[in-house]
């Protein structure tokens, strides 16, 4: 991972972790619904970057959750796979 994308994660968790910080403070319902707001907005910035550096790893291979989802699948039927 490129360090400029790596800071770019690491500022929006920063802005994730000190949101939640200020929804622990006294606010007014209209302050409450904006930092959700800024939470949510951070949280699809951050989805995003991390499965564009996932991408961009490892091109054309399936990701953790695929292989894990994968093989929840053929336990819950009773079969195996071999992922």
């Amino acid at each position: 991972m490129t360090t400029q994308l790596s800071d770019r994660i690491r500022a929006h968790k920063a802005n994730i972790d000190r949101y939640c910080r200020l929804l622990a403070t006294e606010l007014t319902d209209h302050e409450r619904q904006y930092i959700h707001k800024r939470i949510t907005e951070e949280h699809a910035m951050l989805s995003r970057l991390e499965a564009a550096v996932a991408q961009r790893d490892a091109p054309g291979k399936a990701g953790a959750d695929t292989v894990i989802a994968a093989q929840a699948m053929a336990k819950n039927r009773g079969g195996y796979s071999n992922l």
